[in-house]
């Protein structure tokens, strides 16, 4: 993806830091709350629909309405941080 060194460690960062803050907050809330679909199964589901597309967008080209470096790095950081809060979901 070519990105330098420092956006490189701050794309890891961030999916780290979100996953750090959002795992206690999702295990908290699959323990409490209860939905139609199973206790669990509603997390599944919608850790599911962010891990998807979040992951597909860090590894495929750069979208095009992308044009400079910093919306490219902005890009690869928020990306792993929405994997990561799906990850704890699932």
């Amino acid at each position: 993806m070519n990105l330098s060194a420092p956006a490189t460690g701050a794309a890891i960062l961030s999916g780290q830091i979100a996953d750090g803050i959002t795992t206690p907050i999702v295990g908290l809330g699959s323990d409490k709350l209860s939905c139609p679909p199973g206790k669990r199964n509603t997390w599944y589901f919608m850790g599911t629909l962010l891990v998807l597309p979040s992951f597909a967008g860090i590894f495929i080209k750069t979208p095009s309405f992308l044009t400079t470096t910093r919306s490219e790095d902005l890009w690869y950081c928020v990306l792993p941080a929405i994997f990561n809060v799906g990850w704890a979901a699932v």
